[in-house]
């Protein structure tokens, strides 16, 4: 982390109390566009108990104002009384983003983060030229080199830059070659203030400048250099702001405010050919047209992007840091997150003298996490807000900064947005068109009874999306035609009593999807055709009393798939000849009465398959005739049928003469000849009736094939 030159300006949200402040309302009222009235924001009417609004806790906090990047240890809550939100074990605080000037160019110092603009003649090819940066970093004098200005690549071109020692170095072709120059002094700017540098080549005289902003303009650092007077030559590389060398190049780390290029050694009289003033910008803008007509690209790689800052706001590292504040009075209101990336309203619950954490996506019990994580402001009311409330205080962060609500319809990654935010009671019905991953999305959001149709068209993973929702009652008829992975999608939602025919025609992993859901009584005949893992997919789901003939003539892993659906009185005769495991797969299913005659030709093991079915008294002939596995687990047929003590002794004959018709050994090839498995069990339990003699000729057979028998606990 590096250093914070305003360690005793500390930004401050107070959070806590059930009494608000007209003050604060009233300046929101203020602000508000001309169509919102005043008594839409009367203090009864949205009485707040959190209210941080980024411009205005930033720019006056703690009894200075927030420098921009400076730590954010605490937030203040514009609504009076109440301790204040404080950050005491992050590992990286927050920095608070607060416009340099009327805006400029946040660059963090990571590749790929930097403005260019294309290339152009003027650009390049031409004699004397200067060239000027403005900006401001906390690393002036880290021992850092960082980039200024550059058109450069490997083929040539020209870069300024400021060397770890704090000289200026300046690099360019002409065609006799390459030219380099240092500055003879270092530079005198004031880490964390604005800074300017300018390079001019006046014939073969190489003129380094800088300007601290202090009433003395531009100063020469050091005495001029000799260079030289040819043209420069004319490449096809963009010019870059903050890199050279196509966004790699020793990035700059802070604002850049504004660059230019003149192809004339008088600056401050000629006009320059490339003039960007990033406050021309809007503010968090992709692009923008400079004054002399530039399109100007704001590039931007990593967790912590370059950003065109023009409006206060927060930036949160989405690992540890997250705001503790304790509630005063219990809370069943409504709270509106507003952030860089868009802005939501949810009804949420908060109990009384409970410690919360605020983070950039709401208030959540686990750690940062998800792509919402530069906050522009919050507000939580202790009852519901009203749909025009709501829109409004919307519209009002909006205007401060924020994305809209329909932001959120670029978003393609939607991954552990709100898990977790288990204070929500309700969830908005946001734009999510382009979302294609929504893992974990909203695991943990325990409190949430319903959820609304939104458009999920686009998403392909849905892995853990509802995990643990577990007060869903319901669920709506989503789009998933896309997805292809459902691992644990509604993994312990156990209040759930229905579930719709969603279209699953795509999906492929099965594994724990609705596991825990027990609460369902029934489920629909979803196309699982392309289903390949169903391992757990029905793990105690130990309210359904009948099952669909799906299409599983894909499946795989039938791994402790109904296991514990303790309900289910019968059982369909679904496609298994793909499935090479079936441990668990029956096991607890204690209302079983019979067993379909389905085909596990494929299985390397039915470990466990059926243990604990204690209804079960009828088990199919033939079962296992054309049973014909590549190879076998050791303990195969490790308790397949323990505790099956309803078992016929007709059923123990079909089991045992099946699996003796299979011809397969007890090898872990399965063939004659091969290696005995170590544990070559067959386990059954029945009713204790008289065994048939083709029951006791099938047993001498197996024995024969490396087989052991296993009956009522005595061996064979």
């Amino acid at each position: 982390m590096r250093k914070n030159r305003r360690t005793d300006e500390k930004l401050s949200l107070r959070l806590g109390t059930l009494v608000p402040t007209q003050g604060f309302t009233q300046s929101l009222t203020r602000s508000l566009t001309s169509r919102v009235t005043r008594k839409l924001f009367d203090p009864l009417s949205l009485n707040p108990i959190i209210a941080f609004e980024a411009e205005k806790s930033m720019l006056a906090a703690g009894g200075g104002d927030a420098g921009n990047l400076d730590l954010v240890a605490t937030l203040e809550n514009q609504v009076s009384g109440g301790a204040n939100a404080t950050q005491t074990t992050a590992s990286n605080q927050s920095r608070a983003h607060v416009p340099v000037g009327d805006g400029h160019l946040y660059l963090p110092a990571v590749s790929g983060n930097y403005a260019s603009v294309p290339d152009a003649d003027n650009l390049d090819g031409f004699g004397d030229f200067a060239m000027e940066f403005v900006g401001s970093s906390e690393d002036w004098h880290a021992g850092l080199a960082l980039s200024l200005i550059g058109k450069w690549t490997s083929s040539g071109g020209y870069f300024v830059r400021l060397q770890a020692n704090g000289t200026l170095f300046f690099l360019y072709n002409t065609s006799g070659g390459q030219n380099y120059h240092y500055s003879t002094a270092s530079h005198n700017l004031v880490d964390g203030e604005k800074g300017g540098i300018r390079v001019i080549r006046d014939g073969s005289s190489i003129k380094f400048y800088e300007n601290l902003y202090a009433g003395n303009g531009w100063q020469q650092i050091g005495s001029p250099v000799s260079g030289s007077a040819t043209t420069l030559v004319n490449g096809s590389q963009p010019l870059e702001v903050g890199t050279y060398n196509g966004g790699t190049a020793y990035p700059f780390n802070g604002s850049v405010i504004s660059s230019k290029v003149w192809n004339s050694a008088s600056p401050d009289t000629a006009s320059p050919v490339l003039d960007i003033d990033f406050s021309d910008g809007d503010h968090k803008a992709s692009s923008f047209t400079c004054s002399t007509g530039q399109t100007v690209t704001i590039n931007t790689s990593g967790n912590d992007p370059a950003t065109i800052v023009r409006k206060s706001f927060m930036r949160m590292d989405l690992v540890d840091d997250e705001y503790e504040f304790t509630t005063g009075s219990a809370v069943n209101g409504t709270i509106v997150v507003a952030t860089l990336e868009g802005t939501y309203s949810a009804n949420i619950s908060l109990d009384a003298s409970t410690q919360y954490d605020l983070q950039a996506r709401g208030v959540a019990s686990l750690a940062s996490v998800g792509f919402l994580k530069n906050p522009v402001g919050y507000l939580v009311s202790s009852s519901p807000l009203s749909e025009s409330e709501i829109s409004s205080m919307e519209d009002y962060f909006v205007d401060k900064g924020a994305a809209p609500r329909s932001d959120f319809g670029s978003v393609t990654d939607f991954a552990e947005a709100w898990y977790n935010c288990s204070s929500l009671t309700s969830f908005p019905a946001i734009n999510t068109s382009s979302g294609t991953d929504f893992y974990r999305t909203w695991r943990g959001c325990n409190s949430l009874t319903s959820f609304p149709l939104i458009n999920t068209s686009s998403g392909t993973s849905f892995s853990n999306a509802w995990r643990d929702c577990d007060s869903l009652t319901s669920f709506p008829l989503i789009d998933t035609s896309s997805g292809t992975n459902f691992f644990a999608a509604w993994y312990g939602c156990s209040s759930l009593t229905t579930f719709p025919l969603i279209d699953t025609s795509s999906g492929a992993n099965f594994s724990n999807a609705w596991n825990g859901c027990s609460s369902l009584t029934s489920f629909p005949l979803i196309d699982t055709s392309s289903g390949t893992n169903f391992s757990s997919t029905w793990f105690n789901c130990s309210s359904l009393t009948s099952f669909p003939l799906i299409d599983t003539s894909s499946g795989t892993n039938f791994s402790s798939t109904w296991y514990g659906c303790s309900s289910l009185t019968s059982f369909p005769a679904i496609n298994t000849s793909s499935v090479t495991d079936f441990y668990r797969a029956w096991r607890n299913c204690t209302s079983l009465t019979s067993f379909s005659l389905i085909n596990p030709e494929s299985a390397l093991r039915f470990r466990e398959s059926w243990y604990g079915c204690t209804s079960l008294t009828t088990f199919p002939a033939n079962f296992f005739d054309n049973w014909s596995p590549p190879s076998l687990y050791s303990k195969t047929f490790d308790n397949a049928w323990y505790n099956c003590t309803s078992l016929t002794a007709q059923s123990v004959e079909n089991i045992l003469t099946s699996i003796d018709t299979s011809g397969i050994y007890g090898t872990t090839s399965g063939a004659s000849g091969g290696t005995q498995l170590a544990d070559n069990t067959i386990d059954i339990d029945y009713d204790g009736s008289t065994l048939s003699s083709a029951t006791t000729t099938a047993i001498t057979s197996l024995k024969s094939k490396n087989w052991a028998i296993n009956i009522n606990n005595v061996i064979q």
